[in-house]
């Protein structure tokens, strides 16, 4: 992605927003890949990004306020709420998420089953229970913003490891049919 970055800074006009819907890279990293820092920033989408609602605009280090601007209105214009948010480790909705979805695991290790965890989800008003939510975001994603979360807070938001068991033996969820 920093690749792709680098020729997009080169190539766009000096008008042009660059942004990445992505959960865990480092957006200034792609800003300073782009050579052209001021005008990249993160846009986050949720899934089932037709039903979830928030959007996270990234601010990355060298960020400018128009960017964050035209993101936001962009996110707007496209019927979602937009949130600013900075660049750090999982930006904020993942640094929320990620121990609701440890302490699934933690439950399935304890032998209460997918079934019930998502049900129980479901009755308190998730739109989705944590297990098919790992199933439709795709347990190889789940495992790299697993890293880069306990990477930048530590042992604290460390959890079982299912994810990456589950990605060692192929099974990526619902994108190769086998979660």
């Amino acid at each position: 992605k920093q690749a792709l970055f680098h020729t997009l800074g080169a190539v766009t006009k000096k008008e042009c927003l660059l942004a990445s819907n992505t959960s865990s890279l480092s957006i200034t990293a792609l800003g300073a890949a782009s050579g052209v820092e001021e005008r990249v920033c993160g846009l986050h989408f949720f899934n089932p990004a037709e039903k979830m609602p928030l959007v996270e605009v990234v601010r990355g280090k060298q960020t400018d306020e128009r960017s964050i601007l035209l993101a936001a209105a962009v996110a707007t214009h496209v019927g979602k709420y937009p949130i600013v948010v900075e660049d750090v480790p999982g930006f904020l909705v993942n640094r929320i998420l990620t121990p609701y979805l440890s302490e699934a695991g933690t439950l399935l290790s304890q032998g209460v089953s997918m079934g019930v965890i998502d049900r129980i989800a479901l009755d308190f008003g998730m739109p989705m229970g944590p297990i098919r939510l790992l199933d439709e975001v795709g347990l190889d994603v789940a495992a790299k913003v697993a890293v880069v979360i306990e990477h930048g807070y530590g042992a604290r938001m460390q959890g079982p490891n299912y994810a990456e068991q589950l990605v060692a033996a192929s099974r990526l969820g619902r994108k190769n049919g086998r979660g």
